[in-house]
């Protein structure tokens, strides 16, 4: 699919909002993979093939929805594995030092996207290139996932033992281990009492913590089928703990930036300063909008509260009170609660982003502006009055 940029990085009204934020979308979004051709940084050894290191990786709203957004919503809810919240594309620009001017996407489940991958990238899936074939393996593995965290990039491909070098991904090793620290913190009550009783060895701990991230070992699938789970699933739901722990961590930590983006969103941008001199039609239309998006960034976030209070109060009532029913429940949806967290923590993050670009060096805040940001704070939010069309 052809994607119609503007020249020039400045912002533009010229340039769709999905455009802008495969540009410059935050690290749950984008994988920038022409900067570390261009850099020699970060992701410069996720990929084999060089063709790959002119394009950006991006995880973009299915804006079919609407999602589950409590625990009881989500049992309720049909299953359907299309039923994703996030799609994964894969942005080919014109130029690879001028992003916005222009390109085609690649959506990686549509049909015929690996001859896509030829056409655009040269790269012939027909001719069984070992290192086609391993990076093939990389963009499914990546499409498995909600978000391109580099946490959880390097947790899922050292489970599934995809080689990954040591400077493939963003992320310093005492970041890593902190975050994996607090996993542990975490889960680990309630895998020690569906795993053992009794008084257990240091090292029949170590083994039971290394479930959550070894989901082959013993461990995980005696944990699992304690809740009626079959094995098979073992790598599903260690996956989506892992995720929905490490997202709650994320959701806690953009408190702040929440409060500032609703502050915007309640103070700025329904008065901008040259809002007397633009057309009525002009002020209403933009007044709808700023309306829906304030709507659907509040909705986000308390569909999000109630999915973490439903954890917490799984995990609390087994622990305590000894009652498997909600925890058994909460895990039998643990994978579609963590994509409809990813959804949400990108949206969240995405929409503080472009309200700190608004702001950015004490910039006006006019009619134009406020509007351009409403736009991207929209696509983010995945409004389903909004297209798939760049």
């Amino acid at each position: 699919m052809e994607i119609k940029g503007a020249r020039g990085q400045k912002p533009s009204p010229h340039i769709a909002p999905v455009l802008y934020r495969i540009a410059n979308g935050s690290s749950s979004t984008s994988l920038n993979l022409t900067r570390a051709k261009r850099d020699g940084t970060k992701y410069e050894n996720l990929f084999r093939k060089r063709g790959f290191y002119s394009t950006v990786l991006y995880k973009y709203p299915n804006f079919k929805g609407p999602w589950p957004s409590t625990a009881k919503d989500a049992a309720a809810a049909p299953t359907n594995n299309d039923d994703r919240p996030i799609e994964t594309g894969i942005y080919v620009p014109g130029d690879t030092k001028e992003l916005m001017g222009g390109g085609y996407a690649i959506y990686v489940r549509q049909t015929g996207y690996r001859d896509m991958l030829r056409d655009h990238l040269g790269l012939d899936h027909a001719r069984q290139d070992p290192d086609l074939l391993h990076d093939l393996r990389v963009i499914s593995t990546l499409d498995d996932m909600p978000s391109v965290d580099p946490f959880l990039i390097k947790s899922r491909f050292e489970a599934l033992r995809i080689p990954l070098a040591s400077n493939s991904l963003d992320i310093r090793p005492e970041e890593e281990q902190a975050v994996r620290t607090l996993i542990e913190r975490r889960i680990e009550p309630v895998l020690m009492k569906a795993s053992m009783s009794g008084t257990i060895s240091e090292e029949a701990r170590r083994r039971t913590l290394g479930a959550i991230w070894n989901p082959t070992l013993p461990e995980s699938a005696r944990f699992v089928k304690a809740f009626g789970i079959h094995e098979s699933e073992c790598a599903k739901v260690f996956f989506a703990l892992q995720g929905i722990t490490f997202y709650e961590h994320l959701f806690v930590t953009s408190t702040e930036d929440c409060r500032k983006t609703a502050v915007w969103l309640r103070e700025v941008a329904a008065r901008p300063f040259d809002l007397r001199s633009r057309p009525r039609y002009d002020v209403d239309r933009q007044t709808a909008v700023l309306q829906e998006v304030a709507r659907a960034f509040a909705h986000t976030i308390k569909s999000m509260q109630l999915l973490f209070k439903d954890y917490d109060q799984a995990l609390q009532e087994f622990v305590t009170a000894e009652s498997a029913v909600a925890l058994r429940q909460f895990l039998l949806n643990a994978h579609r609660h963590f994509w409809t967290l990813g959804h949400g923590i990108m949206a969240i993050t995405n929409c503080a982003q472009s309200v700190a670009e608004a702001e950015g060096g004490n910039r006006i805040q006019n009619f134009e502006l406020v509007g351009q940001t409403l736009s991207r704070m929209r696509v983010s939010l995945a409004s389903r009055a909004e297209s798939h069309r760049l």
